[in-house]
C-alpha cells in the first residue's frame, strides 16, 4: 500500500469507519472500550516535491497504528531522501521504528541503524537510534556512532546530519582511525564536522594526533584546531602546532603543517621550525618541507641552521638540513658564522 504523507490520517479514518484490519475484515469480536490497532503490510509512505519529483520514501512489511492514532509501529523500515532530480541520496534501515505526527513528522528507527551515501564518495553511517525528520531533511544519530569512508573509521556517541548541506555534525568526544598499508592513523578531537562530499573533517577544537607504522608508534601531533581530508589523508595542523617524530626525535613547530600519513611528508606554506635534539640543532625558515622517513627538511626565505653545540649559524635563501648526516646546504645568499671549535 503506498499513501502520500497527507493522505496518511484521511486513510486511517476511513479505514477505522469500515472496521478494516490488515486487508480484511476482522471476526467478530465483543464490543470493548478501546477501538482496535489498524495495521498495514507493504505498506509505502512517500512525499514529492511541487514538480511530483520524491523527496523522501518510507516502506516496512507490516505497520500498527495506536488507537489515538497518534503514531505507528513499524517492523524493518526502509526509507530513501532523494535529490531534487529524483535520484537516491541516502538509504536508511533499521530492526524497528515508528511514526510520530499526522505527517510523518518524526520517524524513529531503533536497532543496528544503517544509512548508506549512494553516490559518491559512498560513505556509510551507522548507530542504534536514528531520529528522522523527514520535512525538514535532518536525522539524528546516536549510541555508538561510526562513519565509514574507504580505509577511514571514526567512532563518536550522536551526531546530526544534513541532508541538504551533506553535513555530520559529530557531537561531543570522536576517534578516527585510517589505514594505508601497515600506516594506521589516529586523530581525537572534540565535535567536528565531516563534509562528506568534499571528504573533509574540519576540527574547531584542540586535536592529537598519532601515527603508527607496523603498529610502532612512530609520530605525534598536537594544535588548537585543524582539518584532515579523508582521501589522500592529509591531516592539516594549525595553530600552536607541535608535531614530533619519534625515531630519530626531531620536533616540528608551526602554526600551519600539513602532514601526509601515508607518506610521512610535512608540508608548511608559512614559518617553520625543526629542533634535533641529538645533533642540538634548531632549523627555521618562512615555509618548508620535510621528509621525515627520509629524515630530511628544506627551508625557504630567511632559511638558517643554528647548532648549539659549536655556536654555528648558517644562513640561506634556501637551506637542505639532513638530519642522517648532520649536515646543513646552503643554496644562495649563503653566510655562516661560528663561534666556537669542536675538539
Amino acid at each position: 500500500m503506498t499513501l502520500r504523507s497527507g493522505q496518511f490520517w484521511s486513510a486511517l479514518l476511513l479505514a477505522l469507519s469500515l472496521g478494516v484490519t490488515a486487508c480484511q475484515e476482522p471476526p467478530p469480536a465483543p464490543p470493548r472500550a478501546e477501538r482496535p490497532d489498524l495495521s498495514f503490510t507493504d505498506f509505502t509512505l512517500r512525499q514529492a516535491n511541487p514538480t511530483g519529483k520524491p523527496t523522501w520514501e518510507l516502506r516496512t512489511p507490516r505497520i500498527v497504528y495506536n488507537n489515538d492514532k497518534s503514531a505507528a509501529q513499524l517492523t524493518k523500515p526502509l526509507g530513501f531522501l532523494f535529490d531534487e532530480t529524483g535520484k537516491v541520496l541516502y538509504e536508511i534501515q533499521g530492526d524497528r521504528g515508528s511514526i510520530e505526527g499526522e505527517n510523518a513528522d518524526v520517524i524513529r528507527i531503533n536497532g543496528n541503524v544503517v544509512a548508506r551515501q549512494m553516490q559518491e564518495p559512498g560513505a556509510v553511517l551507522k548507530g542504534e537510534e536514528l531520529e528522522w525528520r523527514p520535512n525538514q531533511q535532518t536525522f539524528d544519530l546516536r549510541r555508538n556512532v561510526i562513519g565509514a569512508y574507504r580505509d577511514a573509521v571514526l567512532k563518536a556517541n550522536e551526531g546530526r546530519f544534513d541532508v541538504r548541506q551533506q553535513q555530520l555534525e559529530l557531537i561531543g568526544p570522536i576517534v578516527a582511525t585510517l589505514k594505508q598499508g601497515d600506516i594506521l592513523s589516529e586523530l581525537k578531537t572534540q565535535s567536528p564536522r565531516w563534509l562528506l562530499a568534499e571528504k573533509r573533517l574540519l576540527a574547531p577544537n584542540p586535536l592529537q594526533a598519532e601515527r603508527r607504522d607496523r603498529n610502532q608508534l612512530k609520530g605525534q601531533g598536537r594544535s588548537q584546531r585543524g582539518e584532515l581530508l579523508l582521501d589522500p589523508q592529509i591531516l592539516i595542523l594549525q595553530q600552536q602546532v607541535e608535531l614530533d617524530a619519534l625515531d630519530p626525535v626531531a620536533q616540528l613547530r608551526g602554526d600551519d603543517l600539513r602532514w601526509n600519513l601515508p607518506q610521512n611528508l610535512v608540508d608548511s606554506p608559512i614559518a617553520v621550525q625543526g629542533y634535533y635534539p641529538a645533533e642540538q640543532t634548531t632549523v627555521r625558515g618562512d615555509r618548508g618541507q620535510a621528509n621525515l622517513n627520509a629524515q630530511l627538511i628544506q627551508l625557504e626565505g630567511n632559511a638558517e641552521s643554528f647548532s648549539a653545540k659549536d655556536q654555528a649559524r648558517l644562513q640561506a635563501n634556501r637551506l637542505i638540513w639532513n638530519q642522517k648526516t648532520a649536515e646543513a646546504t646552503a643554496i644562495g645568499g649563503a653566510r655562516y658564522q661560528r663561534s666556537r671549535l669542536s675538539l
